[in-house]
């Protein structure tokens, strides 16, 4: 006589807790393109909050890999521009595609790569002007009471969010986006980054070096992305 074997399928969630996660607690990478008065501005902030931080210029950041970068920071400051025609966005690119948290503050970053992949998919983001944020700027989301008034920068960008994994933390007087904070996790990348279209030095010190911008950056971008993958399997 025959016996007959019942199959069933078993689906399972698998919370993988190792992406995109970091072994130092509260350290931070700050690099310098181009923009150091911006760096000591969040250097201040990071002191004052009790944090550490190691600051490399852009020519040495990008020799780092991004499991050295992960391994070793919480999360990248990018301040200023990554050029264009330069490694710095592929750079940047490649650390967010190995789990790296990473913010870019910077007032050109839209207008120079506003075509480019590291600021329409990594950033999710489509560039309006080239001073669309010049003002007081309304916080949003875990900003919400946070608003800063930016007019010391001339030419901050305004822009608008495009992806789905993007929400808008500052209101710009344009009516359009100052700031995004963005949490992917497709198959091939799970990271969380920030972009602020101004030069973090013009950010106002009451609301930058207090329990205020600094905090809810860091707090935001130190937490580890946890994917949640689907998984099947045949048991007898």
């Amino acid at each position: 006589m025959s016996k007959v074997k019942n199959w069933s399928v078993i689906a399972i969630f698998i919370i993988s807790l190792a992406v995109a996660g970091v072994s130092s607690a509260d350290h931070f990478l700050i690099v310098n393109d181009s923009s150091s008065t911006s760096c000591d501005a969040i250097e201040a902030s990071l002191t004052a909050l009790g944090h550490t931080f190691t600051r490399e210029a852009a020519t040495s950041a990008v020799l780092l890999t991004p499991t050295e970068v992960r391994t070793d920071y919480n999360a990248t400051f990018w301040m200023g521009n990554p050029t264009v025609s330069g490694p710095e966005p592929p750079w940047c690119i490649a650390l967010m595609s190995d789990g790296g948290n990473l913010m870019v503050a910077d007032n050109d970053f839209g207008y120079y790569n506003q075509g480019q992949v590291i600021y329409t998919t990594y950033f999710e983001s489509t560039y309006v002007s080239d001073s669309g944020s010049d003002g007081t700027l309304t916080g949003q989301d875990f900003m919400a009471g946070i608003d800063p008034d930016i007019s010391a920068d001339p030419y901050p960008d305004d822009f608008t969010i495009t992806g789905a994994n993007g929400v808008i933390i500052f209101d710009a007087p344009s009516g359009n986006v100052a700031g995004t904070a963005i949490e992917r996790t497709p198959v091939t990348e799970q990271y969380r980054a920030i972009y602020l279209a101004w030069d973090y030095v013009n950010t106002p010190s009451a609301t930058r070096d207090t329990d205020a911008i600094t905090t809810e950056i860091v707090t935001y971008l130190s937490e580890p992305v946890i994917p949640v993958e689907l998984m099947s399997f045949i048991v007898e």
